[in-house]
């Protein structure tokens, strides 16, 4: 696949502010920022839209099931980041809904297994219109067993007036992160990862979203995050991996201060993932089982739940004379949802490497799912406004075939 990898020692070499600023320096990557210093932006890659991109954060999917614009709300200090994978085109036969244009793999130091280093970094950063931040990241080991990560962040600002009015209307904004993380290793064949994060992120959202007159918005997302993976190696060649995080997020929407009740939106997301990795001179092979359980309490799309579950299986065949030659690449994803019903996802990529050039192919479908807001926006209201959106809820999958 057409990949791109930025090393934690690259992302130390930029100038950012958080995460979605840093992925905008990379070439073939559009991020649509609604303002600065990670108040909202969306990720789209190959020409896709905001919610056709997967944002996966150490192996578990970011992206929200409230809104596509949730997904770059990733709960970790810039210097807990490893690497960033980007794996460009159709990655929905493995990461299931969603990757259509492709895949953001973000991995961290403490779940990695290989970054062990203990590191102090701070970080200050003072500017106009009563900006200050400061940002702290701390890892330290343990003995060969234990490796503990802790990061603290603030950043803030009045902002700036944003018309001559005597509304008195600033752009301002306060973005709070704290994160934990645990990286225990009791045996040369165990390993466990255990993160804790939580973040808010509070913001002026003025025509964010409408073109209304009365529009004096302004949001806050709390959000909590809980995440546990296990792995044991079987063997030199083979593993397993559990997967396991809990995600609540709130949203609070207030679109004219004179005007309540205002829209808050509370999701609980868990999302349990086990698969078996087996490595060999001549072959790879990746199966697994995906489950989500997905919940919305929210004031103007109502109370509701529901799960999909997926399996898939991806195997590569390699060459015989190592890295140069034919790579073939078929993998399947069945996934079943009440929305969408079963969908399957099969796909085959075709690379023949040499040495000074490297030719790809690559036939595959692709599918997205519809969020709450797509499917209940509005739904538990009485009137609806003219200038108002109607969710659906049997909105079904979008279906592509990308090749």
């Amino acid at each position: 696949k057409n990949v791109t990898i930025i090393s934690s020692k690259q992302i130390q070499e930029y100038s950012f502010n958080s995460i979605d600023e840093l992925l905008k320096l990379v070439p073939s990557i559009e991020i649509q920022s609604r303002g600065g210093f990670g108040n909202q932006s969306d990720l789209a890659l190959r020409g896709t839209t905001f919610n056709q991109t997967l944002v996966v954060l150490d192996g578990v999917r970011v992206n929200d099931p409230l809104t596509g614009h949730f997904s770059m709300y990733i709960p970790i200090n810039p210097h807990e980041i490893y690497q960033i994978e980007i794996i460009r085109g159709a990655g929905s036969s493995i990461y299931g809904p969603d990757a259509v244009g492709g895949v953001i793999n973000i991995v961290t130091k403490s779940f990695s297994n290989e970054f062990n280093d203990d590191e102090l970094i701070l970080e200050s950063k003072i500017g106009s219109n009563n900006l200050n931040s400061i940002n702290m990241y701390f890892s330290k080991k343990f003995g060969d067993k234990l490796n503990t990560t802790i990061s603290l962040s603030k950043i803030k600002s009045d902002g700036q007036e944003l018309y001559n009015s005597l509304e008195n209307i600033y752009s301002f904004f306060d973005h709070q992160l704290f994160s934990i993380s645990q990286n225990y290793q009791p045996s040369k064949k165990l390993s466990l990862n255990f993160r804790y994060s939580y973040s808010i992120n509070d913001f002026n959202s003025q025509y964010y979203y409408t073109r209304n007159p009365f529009d004096r918005s302004s949001e806050k997302v709390k959000k909590n995050w809980a995440q546990f993976n296990s792995t044991y190696k079987i063997n030199e060649q083979s593993k397993l991996v559990f997967q396991n995080v809990y995600k609540r997020a709130n949203d609070l929407f207030v679109f004219n201060p004179d005007f309540p009740p205002f829209n808050e939106n509370k999701t609980d997301l868990v999302n349990n993932k086990l698969y078996y990795f087996k490595k060999s001179d001549r072959y790879n092979l990746v199966y697994g089982l995906d489950y989500q359980s997905r919940k919305i309490n929210s004031i103007d799309r109502g109370n509701h739940d529901d799960f999909y579950f997926g399996s898939f299986i991806n195997f590569v065949l390699k060459p015989n004379q190592g890295d140069y030659g034919f790579f073939l690449n078929p993998s399947i994803r069945l996934d079943y949802n009440e929305s969408y019903n079963l969908q399957y996802c099969p796909q085959i990529d075709l690379n023949y490497n040499q040495k000074n050039y490297n030719l790809r192919a690559s036939f595959g479908k692709t599918i997205r799912a519809a969020d709450f807001t797509e499917r209940f926006s509005n739904t538990n209201k009485s009137t609806i406004l003219p200038y108002r959106n109607l969710g659906d809820p049997d909105l079904d999958s979008e279906k592509s075939i990308n090749f």
